[in-house]
């Protein structure tokens, strides 16, 4: 009988850390931190082969320059290989990422403190906006190591009727190519470093 208690207490723990795991959150974090590396890994590229690696954010449902439309939102890197400033079929792919289906750029315009009224800079907060602050949604890793734009990238989970469930969080480059996490906190209405 006590063995029957143990293993029904155990199975409610698994059962738990199993849900834990496949939660929006979990799923947007672990997703952050992939994101991250793959900056990263294209800012040591850049400096080990002595060319430009692009980092082009790509949207759901754009079409790219090979006529390829993406199925969710995501990224691709890829080392510039004809000069055009353009992730394309001449070029290396590094790495490519498509997000999982409710993980998107941060798109939506909460009312705060529920969403950002401001960037992590502290500036205002643009209505309207795509998820990424990089103009053309797109920036360049440079061969010194430094970034050609500083800008922003804003992920979050949401649910099927566009919800939030997770997030936002932010990826901030500065233009020396360093790269600091943020959260936005809506019980604080502030951004807070990770």
């Amino acid at each position: 009988m006590e063995l029957m208690v143990v293993m029904v207490i155990a199975g409610i723990f698994i059962l738990g850390a199993v849900r834990a795991m496949g939660s929006a959150a979990a799923r947007l974090r672990g997703t952050l931190y992939r994101t991250l590396g793959d900056l990263n890994l294209a800012r040591a590229e850049a400096v080990n082969r002595n060319r430009e690696v692009l980092c082009d954010f790509i949207l759901a449902g754009e079409v790219d320059d090979d006529g390829v439309a993406a199925a969710t939102d995501g990224y691709r890197l890829c080392v510039d290989n004809d000069g055009d400033k353009n992730c394309d079929s001449s070029d290396t792919v590094l790495r490519q990422q498509f997000f999982p289906g409710n993980l998107v750029y941060y798109d939506l315009d909460l009312p705060a403190p529920a969403g950002p009224d401001r960037k992590p800079d502290g500036s205002g907060w643009d209505k309207g906006g795509d998820g990424v602050s990089f103009t053309a949604n797109r920036m360049a890793m440079q061969m010194d190591g430094g970034s050609n734009k500083a800008g922003t990238v804003y992920l979050c989970a949401v649910g099927t009727g566009g919800d939030l469930l997770a997030g936002p969080v932010a990826l901030v480059v500065n233009i020396a190519g360093r790269i600091r996490l943020d959260q936005w906190q809506p019980e604080r209405g502030r951004w807070k470093g990770r």
